[in-house]
């Protein structure tokens, strides 16, 4: 809801959590929630999209989403690593496991 508050006030995504949350909240395993605005100006931002299996991405504007209990992640929810990450898909459309989307 602090992210799409934030875009309604500035018409773009935050550039970090940190701009709409003060601490970060921590996932139920104790690690920072991951963000990634999709107009970021840090280098590779479109490598960092978290995609499907068919490598289409999961959100038009920015990612939100929990490495999981693993505390590992890559982009594509079809690797290891992902599969028990908490995602947040389809602009917020789909909240649960990358396993389960």
């Amino acid at each position: 809801m602090q992210i799409e508050k934030y875009r309604g006030i500035h018409f773009r995504s935050p550039e970090s959590l940190s701009d709409v949350l003060t601490p970060i909240l921590k996932d139920p395993w104790g690690n920072d929630y991951q963000y990634l605005s999709f107009s970021s100006t840090q280098p590779d931002v479109k490598g960092k999209i978290r995609k499907d299996h068919n490598l289409h991405p999961l959100n038009s504007e920015f990612d939100l989403y929990s490495n999981g209990p693993d505390g590992q992640s890559v982009p594509a929810l079809t690797g290891a690593t992902s599969r028990d990450d908490v995602i947040w898909a389809r602009d917020g459309s789909f909240i649960g496991t990358a396993a389960d989307y």
